[in-house]
């Protein structure tokens, strides 16, 4: 389910309803949507019927409340879904709730809560100015659906720190930044799952949370007998996901997913082949890679042992693509909406479901994210990874339980990897042939079985294909953003950057060098190591493809994807537009990138003005040639939703 929650402080023309009364508002077409009404709230919900039903059980509304919830959930002792009213009972008691979800209550005075598990992938998303108050969980629905973000292009939209952070500390690292809460659009915040969020009479509180704290039983329990612990957990594990396949089981004909060398995958595809065998169930597995590579290998004997179906997907030359075109890097950002970068480029992506009686299953790995950015982060960068192409999420290895032995093992861990024991215990208890077989590059300190390896591999699994980069194109798009530092700065040093070359977006790459040069007062010599920083540095001043294997910098080379991303984007006003142009729209437009029209419509431009320097009659039949292509050459930037710079 996809859901805005629109909350008008006035009257007032907000939001755009024709827009969201629409099952194709969301990044994903909806099945169905439900508007409700109470107060001061305007509920749009989004619902789907991949593996079962939304539009059934899933929302509750009368003239005094409404009640709905997001996800596949259980209670504790409970062999059956609960209802709604069950599930709110048991938020309010503080009950043990298996599974993943969020869950939200409105009412006539103007409150609202949103509950989620803190093991979510569901993302939520706040927006806040003069005339209202915006939650949804996905970022789209408010870019598109609220009119503040349709006045202007994205770039202007854009926040400057989240992409400076973003460029040079990646998506992933240990240490908590500002920009997990933050979004690719400066007025757009994130809410994570262990926050608490609620309105009351009109005005929202939010209590950010950097911590998740574990019951005091279950710590306990865990440093009194912790081999008792694993066997109440598996018992839990068990019951939880039979009771979820039961709910699904008259629905779903085939579960797939991928499997490797490591400990994910063993663990999600031994659990799921005892529910899949019992209830008849078809389980298709593959691997992707060479086929000598360790994953290959050890995947084919671990679906051997279980004895389920098994393919070997070959990669021709074991490359992950990247974008190629400008198109490419378009339909990446559409994707991820600044979630994620173009080294998950997906070649084929369109917004219908694609099947409703099946699912991907990705082997999940809660119990070792060892630090609360790497918990973040699968909130972030997992959810829009998964939830782009479906509706449909199976809570398996990724409740509340796994995530509370994550805390444990960060609080206890000596540095030998005590997440290990989780997988021991459980392969144990549930498939101990499993324990047999070799992890592809890791190893147990339980058994006396070393790691399995290939020569000629590491343990990842693709190369990156070379990517495609446009210095002129990053710089055209993205100077409105980077222009307004990069003034003050040079205006406090007397345009000493851009009277040597230096211009925004060189700023911006060379950030740390130049600040370092403008901070030494004696300015020796500074021109020239101006020159020199832009002539030497790691970026390619023109349009090339990269190849990360040959960059002496490969982590800022791959930043530059980044950028090339945001720069995609850069002139359109919404997603709406920026569909239009994206690559997975199957458009047939002669144009293969943006750059290619702005050549055409410049050199068209061109001609026309020097006709109008000779002083020749606008009418004529030379320049009335050039008038209707240009003119329907600015049609079309209209229609894609593009301002020419």
């Amino acid at each position: 389910m996809k859901f805005i929650i629109i909350y008008k402080k006035e009257d007032n023309d907000f939001y755009d309803d024709s827009f969201l009364s629409s099952i194709k508002a969301p990044s994903l077409i909806a099945n169905n949507y439900i508007k409700k009404e109470i107060s001061n709230f305007t509920t749009y919900l989004y619902l789907y019927n991949q593996v079962y039903d939304e539009n059934k059980n899933f929302y509750e509304y009368d003239d005094e409340n409404l009640n709905f919830y997001n996800g596949l959930i259980t209670t504790q002792n409970s062999n059956k879904l609960p209802t709604i009213s069950e599930i709110f009972n048991a938020i309010e008691c503080n009950d043990l709730i298996l599974g993943d979800f969020q869950a939200i209550h409105l009412d006539k005075n103007n409150n609202c809560y949103i509950k989620t598990s803190d093991s979510s992938i569901y993302p939520l998303f706040y927006y806040e100015d003069e005339q209202g108050i915006v939650l949804s969980n996905e970022l789209k629905l408010i870019v598109d659906g609220i009119n503040a973000f349709r006045t202007t292009d994205f770039v202007n939209n854009y926040d400057y720190d989240f992409i400076e952070e973003i460029f040079y500390k990646g998506f992933f690292y240990k240490k908590p930044k500002k920009h997990y809460r933050k979004t690719i659009f400066k007025n757009i915040e994130r809410i994570l799952p262990h926050d608490e969020i609620d309105i009351k009479n009109g005005v929202i509180n939010i209590k950010k949370n950097s911590s998740i704290t574990v019951p005091k039983w279950f710590e306990e329990w865990y440093l009194e007998d912790k081999e008792s612990l694993y066997d109440w957990y598996y018992d839990e594990l068990m019951k939880y996901t039979e009771t979820l396949i039961k709910y699904i089981e008259h629905d779903v004909e085939e579960i797939r997913a991928g499997i490797t060398g490591g400990f994910d995958s063993r663990i999600t595809l031994m659990v799921l082949n005892k529910f899949c065998k019992k209830y008849n169930i078809r389980l298709n597995t593959h691997t992707n890679g060479e086929s000598n590579h360790p994953d290959v290998v050890i995947g084919e004997k671990v679906a051997n042992v279980l004895g389920f179906s098994w393919r070997h997907a070959v990669n021709e030359n074991n490359l992950e693509r990247t974008p190629q075109t400008f198109q490419e890097y378009a339909s990446t950002f559409y994707e991820s909406q600044g979630d994620f970068d173009s080294h998950g480029f997906v070649t084929y992506y369109t917004r219908d479901l694609n099947s409703k009686n099946s699912f991907f299953q990705n082997g999940m790995d809660v119990y070792k994210r060892d630090s609360m950015s790497s918990i973040i982060n699968f909130n972030r960068w997992f959810s829009r990874r998964k939830l782009f192409v479906s509706s449909f999420y199976f809570p398996l290895l990724s409740t509340n339980l796994e995530l509370w032995f994550s805390r444990i093992y960060e609080k206890f861990d000596d540095g030998n990897d005590l997440y290990k024991e989780f997988v021991y215990y459980v392969l144990k208890k549930g498939e101990p042939e499993l324990l047999e077989i070799p992890f592809a590059f890791e190893s147990l300190p339980q058994l006396n079985i070393e790691e399995y390896k290939s020569e000629g591999y590491s343990s990842t699994l693709h190369k990156l294909q070379n990517f495609l980069w446009d210095y002129e194109f990053v710089y055209k798009e993205l100077d409105p953003l980077f222009k307004i530092k990069f003034n003050k700065v040079d205006s406090q040093h007397e345009f000493i950057l851009s009277k040597n070359g230096i211009n925004s977006l060189d700023y911006f790459l060379l950030k740390d060098k130049i600040d370092s040069l403008l901070k030494d007062k004696s300015n020796n010599g500074i021109d020239k190591k101006l020159r020199k920083y832009k002539n030497k540095s790691f970026y390619p001043l023109t349009r090339t493809y990269i190849n990360l294997d040959k960059c002496s910098s490969k982590f800022k080379s791959r930043s530059l994807m980044k950028l090339m991303d945001y720069a995609s984007a850069a002139s359109f006003s919404s997603f709406v537009s920026l569909e239009q142009y994206a690559n997975f729209n199957g458009s047939d437009d002669k144009y293969d990138s943006r750059e290619e029209i702005y050549i055409e419509y410049d050199e068209l431009l061109s001609k026309f003005k020097k006709i109008k320097k000779l002083n020749k009659d606008i009418t004529s039949s030379r320049s009335y040639k050039l008038v209707t292509p240009l003119k329907k050459l600015k049609i079309y930037l209209n229609k894609i939703g593009m301002r020419k710079k």
